[in-house]
């Protein structure tokens, strides 16, 4: 029997020579796999690396719009002073529960009429909302003001319940 030397790793082995296609079909195969696997495996990192990137930009969009304390105070800041232009405006305009654009349009409707604001866009009454405010801000009469809306007494519910029980 013929004897062949084959390498397999960094080992040498003899083969019969008839052996000798099959071992070396085996090591081709091997390597075939082997390859296929690392393959896979590089793609199956490059797609997890691009999850995260993915989730690292979802992340920066989220951390951009939410909300922090500073943008907290300032939103109630913009409210507060949108509301006190519109009772500065008209007392008797509901501000709770009344969105933003819902209080300036009711404010161009008080002062330039329902037919003003019927037509308007957005932005057309955003306008003729700033100019409101600043000729309110401008002709602020209180004494005018109390004769024409009434003096506003407001109390709280502790104290009417107070009032109550007393009477």
């Amino acid at each position: 029997m013929t004897m062949l030397t084959v390498v397999l790793g960094d080992q040498a082995a003899q083969v019969a020579v008839a052996d000798a296609p099959k071992v070396e079909k085996f090591k081709a195969d091997a390597a075939k796999r082997l390859a296929d696997m690392e393959t896979a495996h590089t793609a199956a990192i490059v797609a997890k690396d691009e999850e995260v990137g993915t989730l690292k930009a979802d992340k920066k969009k989220l951390e951009d719009v939410a909300m922090t304390p500073e943008k907290m105070t300032q939103m109630i800041a913009d409210r507060v002073a949108l509301e006190s232009i519109v009772k500065s405006v008209d007392n008797k305009i509901e501000t709770a529960n009344v969105s933003d654009a819902d209080l300036r349009k009711a404010v161009v409707s008080a002062v330039y009429g329902e037919d003003m604001v019927k037509d308007a866009t957005d932005a057309e009454l955003t306008g003729m909302f700033k100019a409101a405010a600043k000729d309110a801000a401008q002709g602020k009469d209180t004494f005018a003001d109390t004769v024409k809306n009434g003096v506003n007494h407001k109390t709280s519910d502790a104290w009417a319940s107070f009032l109550t029980k007393e009477a």
